[in-house]
């Protein structure tokens, strides 16, 4: 038995985190909290953001190549 977030590949995982920290973020910074903390999950939802654009770009990247050899 596992976690939902263990299950599901890198990419998903990735694509979970960065809907997760979107809204936190999007909510803005509640009264009680520092800014430090509040800058820290920002800076974490960028290169979250970071990885998701990646992740995309090898997907199309692979679906492009197989689009080339005919098999898409």
């Amino acid at each position: 038995m596992s976690y939902t977030s263990q299950s599901g590949s890198a990419r998903e995982r990735a694509n979970a985190r960065y809907h997760q920290l979107k809204a936190v973020i999007e909510a803005g910074k509640p009264k009680w909290q520092r800014w430090a903390t509040f800058e820290r999950l920002e800076d974490r939802f960028e290169r979250v953001n970071e990885q998701v654009n990646r992740s995309l770009l090898v997907l199309i990247q692979r679906l492009q190549r197989a689009d080339k050899r005919g098999g898409g």
